[in-house]
């Protein structure tokens, strides 16, 4: 069997070079702002609730870099990675500089010429302010306020999910796209286009995963139950004679004590790239009858 070839993004940077970063700075400042309005204003605060909104405000981030390189065609990991890293600082910033701006209004016995632009141009000051807050703490938990090395270790790993889940999100969705060079768009996703019986044989399933197209048609048709199966997705081009990908996924039920069976899938093969006629063979598949009788369990 000749391997197929593996589907990877061609390093091509389209218009991202200026609508990734635009996007992503558009969409890091304000949400680092409302971050910190929220993590201050809330009635029930705490280590918890501000990991969770740093968790919201860190995808949201890579949200908009990943939609930024959709939109301006950018097929560049590694710089789809650097402005995420990139925009997930902009955003912890921008919650600190406003984080500053909030604190230093409140606690002032007389109104203070500070305006928020102001602190957001002195680094240094925003800086200063955090050492002085860390030595006496902001808040208290249960009777206890959080200072000294335990409150940097709480603002460090804030600081760790911002700059860690942007890049994340941004290159995972990034990662589940195929783009098609010739017809410069992204390719189209059609999900299960066959559905597989799932099998024991090893040698069938690294066979598979090698991107043999003969293994996977001697799968019977999965019966259309939520039993174990192979499930195969299909990018195409647009225009239907560019660019034409496959990935295989293996779909489980994970069973739970507490709330009973959940659906889990998981990629069993990257995206590989076909053929007119290795595309035809494998949706040829999905025409089959389900054969019940010969259906391999799991």
């Amino acid at each position: 069997m000749a391997q197929l070839e593996i589907y990877q993004h061609s390093g091509r940077l389209g218009m991202g070079l200026v609508v990734v970063p635009l996007l992503g700075i558009i969409a890091a400042v304000p949400l680092g702002i409302a971050y910190n309005y929220a993590d201050v204003y809330i009635p029930v605060g705490g280590p918890v609730i501000s990991s969770v909104l740093a968790l919201v405000v860190g995808a949201l981030v890579g949200l908009a870099v990943s939609g930024g390189a959709l939109v301006s065609k950018c097929r560049n990991t590694k710089f789809v990675i650097l402005i995420g890293v990139v925009c997930g600082f902009i955003a912890l910033y921008s919650a600190w500089a406003s984080f500053t701006y909030v604190l230093v209004h409140r606690t002032a016995d007389e109104p203070v010429d500070l305006s928020l632009v102001s602190v957001f141009s002195r680094p240094d000051l925003v800086w200063k302010f955090a050492a002085d807050i860390n030595e006496e703490g902001w808040f208290s938990l249960r009777s206890v306020t959080p200072k000294g090395t335990f409150l940097w270790i709480i603002w460090g790993c804030e600081a760790i999910i911002f700059l860690g889940l942007a890049p994340l999100t941004a290159i995972g969705l990034i990662s589940e796209r195929v783009f098609c060079e010739t017809s410069e768009q992204w390719c189209e996703k059609k999900e299960k286009v066959a559905s597989l019986c799932l099998t024991e044989d090893k040698q069938l399933i690294d066979r598979i995963a090698d991107g043999d197209i003969n293994a996977l048609a001697e799968l019977p048709p999965h019966d259309g139950s939520d039993s174990p199966r192979f499930e195969v997705d299909i990018h195409q081009s647009p225009d239907e004679l560019g660019t034409r990908a496959m990935r295989v996924r293996v779909v489980l039920l994970k069973e739970d004590a507490k709330d009973g069976s959940d659906v889990v899938s998981k990629d069993v093969t990257p995206f590989y790239v076909l053929s007119k006629e290795q595309f035809e063979r494998i949706t040829a598949l999905a025409h089959r009858e389900p054969q019940v009788e010969s259906t391999l369990e799991s």
